[in-house]
């Protein structure tokens, strides 16, 4: 475990997190069972169709996430 965890989401950033993976999950017609959004880390149980493995919507999911993430960083410096 790392000596210093750093809150990386927080307050409006939580919301704005949870609308991206419902808008995921509704993509790949997914069921999000529960949801938890934590200050550095994310908590998510979805019931997707079985053509769908773990590891692709992890991947897929971290990847869009991380893109968002990336453009909110941007957002205000333009």
């Amino acid at each position: 475990m790392p000596k210093y965890l750093r809150s990386t989401l927080v307050d409006e950033d939580v919301e704005y997190t949870k609308e991206i993976l419902r808008s995921i999950a509704e993509e790949l017609s997914c069921k999000i069972i529960s949801l938890e959004v934590m200050p550095n880390h994310i908590h998510l149980f979805v019931n997707c169709p079985s053509r769908y493995v773990p590891s692709y919507l992890a991947k897929t999911t971290l990847r869009l996430l991380v893109t968002v993430q990336i453009n909110m960083g941007t957002r205000g410096m333009g």
